[in-house]
């Protein structure tokens, strides 16, 4: 209720009931419901109104009180029918039809809202509290010069007006007059210093000044005064999501939505940081909630499809961007959504669509820039992709995922030299790693060399996912009394296969939304030993966290790719395979520390079946295979895949993978094979998973180069399919190598191209021994070191035990 109102209903209860009138009974219960309203004592209020509705149903003032009464608990759709009934009683009542304006705008109605707040100037010239709140609609309508002329109006009819003050410095705050606003906003409270939205106005204010802890002050006390008053709520919930607080602002958040339960900005906010929290589920209801009461709330469409996204559905996440955009054209930011989820689902043609639609609309778009290089990545188009990544890092000069993404790029590209790659990695380095050495500090953590040890693994990737197959060992067969196990999970959402995480983990740690400085510090609290990086400059990485040196000794292991470039990282765990010494120059962690055997097991999925028999003795030819993405198919790579198919006559090559649902990508690859004489019959290019079936139908397996695949070499060889790889640039080009070498293929192992192509053309030319193969290779692969989990979980619990007792050693 805002001054103006209680100053009429203090009006209407000194009123003294008119002799002869025969009212005098309603005008007393008037008086007192009244009363009871002031004192906040809504249930007592609503009782005296409705007693005099029970006499007179078409009582102007206790109707227009009702709906005060139901504006005031969030009931807008309620209190619009109360002040319906109230206007039929007096249709140019200025005080009815003001509040009526009110309540439209709470409703979403902002063109019925201001209709109704100018009839309320046109039936009382002179009612400062109309121009006020016409002056509040015209601002949400964006009519800016509108709102100005009537809070200015507001306050030449009551110049001490405090609500007319306030908002008109919060008008100033949304033109850009950020210190004049507040001024106005600390004027009005001069007046009157309880006035409850100008302490919230002001709040506001300084939280769009960046004051955000005297913001977080402010809204904390008018909460302990009013723990009903919803906008403070909500206010203070979106400043502890920036914070990365996001338990405290769903909560926040939650309360804001339970007080006022029509207003469809609280689910759409309250989603926002349910989606922070990883919560997705909860977050789609939120957003679902949202818009159902609005049904233009673009955003939370928007958002909605973004929630779909990270938890892979991507076709729905499309339906929801597709109503997004309808409502909100003009959206850059919606148009780079659409793109992301066109490009998941392997649809590159309506993806670029999209990503140049947001660069036309916002050519400094820092994350259409970033997918656009993504997208020509796809493509094997490095150059453009490049440029696109330096537009990204140039517009936005911290966008450390854009950065990562390049890095990628020239992993995948063939001209560049291995000494090349790591210049850039080195630049990472200096741009955002070390500027905060800063934040390092020392170490309390005991230096025991016996004692149980506290590790701490950093990933992305702790559900049902390629690192599964890798990770999961090294959580069940833990040696429980010499290591303590934590688990900081950054991830889009929650399986079977993170449950398995959870319990063999001591303690489990959701880290969405909680930014790398307050990981670095839980990680300082919880101890940490040594931390390890899982995922490298891939996706959801923290690489900035271990930047900032949290636990006494780092290690970065798994992700399939590459140095981090990094030195606030001890080590790169790896082996002599997958990290030969001649390569040490190009890793920018502090040492290679390298595995007495294979730095990386591989235990199958429960569901891929049995090996089948060669194909090609049903088929009459062979057929070779890659499950590579398109990025990966240089014109190196094609090269030697042509010939290779030249060689072995009537033999076919499978490509299968998501990139190959785009018709466009099919059609490019074939004519990338058809310079070297290879028609396009000769090439079955699809997309299917899980893969199994296919991996029966196939012969023999082709590893990319320079940039080998990962987890997927396992597979093939568990299948029966030998394979062929280039050994040659660091990490990302050895690892084919490794997995045969540690299977007890090393055969298969070329050290040129001339090389590759002679050993798949020899396994192609003698199917019964290739069959033979096949046969024997999944036993053969059991039996092997890749695939003995107790012995690589040993191997690496011995080196985080000689890392702690170097550790403990260097500074006796």
């Amino acid at each position: 209720m805002n001054r103006s109102e209680r100053r009429r209903q203090e009006k209407l209860a000194k009123k003294q009931p008119g002799a002869g009138t025969g009212h005098g009974p309603i005008q007393d219960m008037l008086a007192k419901g009244v009363a009871h309203h002031q004192k906040g004592e809504l249930p007592q209020a609503e009782q005296q109104y409705q007693a005099i509705l029970k006499i007179n149903p078409q009582h102007g003032d206790a109707n227009h009180l009702m709906g005060l009464l139901a504006k005031q608990v969030g009931k807008f759709d309620i209190a619009k029918q109360f002040l319906e009934k109230a206007l039929l009683s007096n249709p140019n009542h200025p005080h009815y039809l003001n509040n009526m304006g009110g309540v439209l705008k709470d409703l979403g109605d902002l063109e019925g809202a201001r209709a109704n707040h100018l009839l309320a100037t046109e039936a009382d010239p002179k009612l400062a509290a109309a121009y006020n709140s016409l002056g509040i609609v015209e601002k949400a309508l964006e009519n800016f010069d509108a709102a100005q002329n009537a809070l200015e109006k507001a306050l030449d009819l009551q110049p001490q007006n405090p609500e007319a003050l306030s908002n008109l410095g919060n008008l100033f705050i949304e033109n850009g007059e950020a210190e004049k606003g507040l001024s106005f906003i600390e004027m009005a409270l001069k007046l009157a210093p309880q006035f409850r939205d100008g302490q919230f106005n002001r709040a506001s204010a300084l939280q769009k000044l960046a004051r955000t802890d005297e913001a977080e002050a402010q809204y904390r006390q008018l909460i302990a005064d009013n723990p009903q008053f919803a906008p403070a709520l909500r206010n203070l919930g979106l400043i502890l999501r920036d914070k990365g607080e996001i338990s405290a602002a769903v909560e926040m958040l939650q309360k804001a939505a339970e007080i006022e339960p029509q207003n469809p900005d609280h689910y759409y906010n309250l989603g926002l940081a349910l989606a922070d929290a990883g919560d997705y589920t909860d977050a789609l209801a939120c957003f679902e909630g949202a818009y159902t009461i609005n049904p233009e709330h673009a955003h939370a469409f928007n958002d909605h499809g973004n929630a779909l996204f990270a938890m892979g559905r991507s076709k729905e996440a499309s339906a929801s961007y597709a109503k997004a955009l309808a409502l909100a054209p003009n959206s850059a930011g919606m148009h780079n959504n659409a793109g992301n989820a066109f490009m998941r689902r392997g649809m590159l043609v309506e993806a670029q669509k999209e990503f140049e639609h947001a660069l036309e609309l916002r050519p400094d778009f820092a994350s259409a820039h970033n997918n656009m290089g993504i997208l020509h990545q796809e493509y094997g188009a490095f150059d453009p992709a490049q440029q696109h990544f330096e537009q990204a890092i140039a517009a936005e000069p911290r966008y450390t995922e854009a950065y990562s993404n390049m890095l990628f790029t020239m992993n995948y590209d063939p001209r560049k030299s291995g000494e090349e790659i790591f210049e850039w990695y080195k630049k990472f380095d200096a741009v955002f790693a070390q500027p905060l050495k800063s934040e390092q500090r020392e170490h309390h953590n005991s230096k025991d060399k016996e004692r149980r040890l506290r590790i701490g693994y950093v990933s992305s990737t702790l559900y049902k996912h390629a690192v599964a197959y890798h990770m999961l060992p090294l959580f069940e067969h833990v040696d429980k009394a010499n290591f303590e196990i934590f688990a900081y999970a950054d991830m889009p959402k929650v399986d079977d296969y993170t449950k398995r995480y959870m319990a063999h983990s001591d303690h489990f740690i959701k880290i969405n939304g909680m930014s790398d400085a307050a990981l670095a510090e839980r990680v300082r609290q919880d101890q940490i030993d040594i931390l390890v990086d899982i995922s490298g400059h891939a996706k959801g990485n923290r690489l900035l966290a271990f930047a900032r040196r949290p636990a006494p000794v780092s290690v970065h292991w798994l992700d399939f790719g590459y140095t981090t470039g990094m030195d606030a990282i001890d080590y790169y765990l790896g082996d002599e395979n997958v990290t030969p010494a001649r390569d040490d120059h190009l890793f920018g962690e502090r040492e290679v520390w390298r595995l007495d055997g294979p730095s990386v097991v591989y235990r199958p999925g429960p569901d891929m079946g049995e090996v089948s028999p060669l194909p090609a003795k049903d088929n009459g030819y062979v057929t070779f295979c890659t499950l590579s993405r398109s990025v990966r198919l240089n014109e190196n790579t094609i090269k030697v895949w042509a010939q290779i198919l030249m060689r072995v006559d009537g033999s076919k090559l499978r490509l299968d993978s998501r990139n190959y649902q785009d018709p466009m990508m099919c059609d490019q690859v074939a004519e990338k094979f058809a310079k070297y004489g290879i028609t396009r019959d000769r090439l079955i290019m699809g997309f299917n998973s899980p893969p199994w079936d296919v991996l029966r139908e196939i012969d023999i397996a082709l590893d990319c180069f320079p940039h080998n695949s990962g987890t997927t070499l396992f597979e093939h060889l568990y299948m029966g399919n030998p394979y062929v790889t280039l050994y040659n640039r660091a990490s990302v080009g050895t690892l084919g190598g490794a997995i045969l070498r540690h299977a007890g293929f090393g055969e298969w192992v070329a050290q040129s191209e001339e090389e590759y192509v002679d050993i798949a053309v020899n396994l192609a030319s003698d199917l019964d021994k290739l069959a033979d193969i096949r046969a024997t290779m999944r036993e053969n692969m059991q039996n092997s070191p890749a695939m003995d989990e107790q012995a690589f979980v040993n191997r690496m619990e011995n080196a985080y035990r000689q890392m702690w007792v170097r550790y403990c050693e260097a500074d006796i």
